[in-house]
């Protein structure tokens, strides 16, 4: 099992715990939601080449004010609450 640091487990905690569907959590990804789309979550140097060719697929990023396309702040999951 990989070893990540404690803030990428809290952003994804902090991910996961804003999501009012049905989720799940995969081995290559970090969040699947409604078997449908799928998010992973990063700081602002994150980058698409981990899901480049996956439809329907987001990064929720952390650090950053405003979102443009597929990326979206972090902060703004917290509107789900």
């Amino acid at each position: 099992m990989l070893k990540q640091s404690p803030k990428i487990v809290f952003q994804q905690n902090f991910n996961l715990s804003r999501l009012f569907c049905v989720f799940a959590s995969t081995l290559k990804h970090d969040f699947l939601v409604d078997d449908r789309y799928l998010f992973e979550v990063g700081g602002p140097k994150k980058s698409f080449n981990q899901i480049k060719d996956v439809e329907n697929s987001f990064l929720a990023i952390d650090g950053v004010e405003f979102g443009r396309g597929n990326k979206i702040p972090l902060w703004l999951f917290g509107f789900l609450y």
